[in-house]
């Protein structure tokens, strides 16, 4: 998936046909670049790749766009996503890539590219505790044509600590396995399965505003807007009584404390 940068798009910056920039990539597990798992939880990695200039480039400056050869079909399957454990071996585990992108990728600086990779919750129950690392590479070096970015890259570790699943999860963790498997549903576009996990989700935790909030996201990708629109006022009202209570909190512990600080004078003035 390719998404355009809004204020980027905007400058007027000039392409040169030439070769291509090289790219920058990021990657993450479940949303985050270091990461505790609970064996059967989906592992989800997302995949960015960037221009060099994206938040660089000037009105009139000459610009190389980012361009990826395409292999089987996708830019994405010129990713290696592997996992390794805390002897450094490589696993033996298959990721699934969801949605492959489009074939040949060319990104200019107001762009941003997406790939997402996963390990269902059967695969992550198969694999042993402890430690693990997580690394993504861009290997076009035997692939790459004419213009084509030839070359390998890593896009970075992320440190992932696997551990079993408690006894008696409380309810915290009861809602972060909903939401993962509701996340990794909507991941596969099962929008009907997303959308079951959030109202357990809520159900655990019901002044949730981003539960809410991500119910709402699935019933508008699933075309249903009157209850989209319902699922986002109620987040919105959620937080911003969340948001109050916080400011009332703080006015009360401002209250407190300048009251001590004058009790205190007083006593500095008044001998006792």
């Amino acid at each position: 998936m390719k998404t355009r940068i809004p204020f980027l798009m905007m400058m007027l910056a000039v392409a040169c046909a030439a070769q291509s920039a090289t790219p920058e990539l990021s990657v993450s597990v479940n949303g985050r670049t270091k990461t505790q798992l609970r064996a059967g939880q989906p592992l989800m990695v997302q995949l960015s790749v960037l221009h060099p200039l994206m938040l660089e480039a000037r009105e009139g400056e000459e610009w190389h766009p980012v361009v990826l050869p395409a292999l089987e079909e996708s830019w994405a399957k010129a990713v290696r996503v592997t996992l390794y454990n805390a002897q450094g071996e490589a696993v033996d585990v298959a990721f699934t890539l969801h949605a492959p992108p489009e074939q040949r990728l060319v990104l200019n600086p107001a762009e941003q590219a997406e790939a997402a990779w996963s390990l269902s919750p059967e695969q992550t129950s198969a694999l042993a505790e402890g430690p693990y690392l997580l690394r993504a590479t861009l290997d076009t070096s035997t692939i790459a044509l004419g213009d084509e970015w030839n070359g390998t890259l890593d896009a970075g570790d992320v440190a992932i600590e696997l551990k079993a699943p408690p006894a008696e999860p409380s309810v915290a963790e009861r809602a972060e396995d909903q939401r993962l498997l509701a996340e990794y549903a909507a991941l596969r576009n099962a929008l009907d399965e997303a959308i079951a996990h959030t109202e357990d989700w809520i159900r655990l935790q019901p002044e949730n505003a981003q539960a809410h909030g991500m119910k709402g996201e699935l019933l508008e990708r699933a075309g249903r807007t009157g209850a989209a629109l319902q699922y986002y006022g109620q987040a919105i009202a959620i937080s911003e009584a969340q948001e109050q209570a916080a400011e009332r909190h703080a006015r009360e512990q401002h209250g407190a404390l300048n009251q001590r600080i004058a009790d205190l004078l007083r006593r500095l003035v008044v001998p006792q």
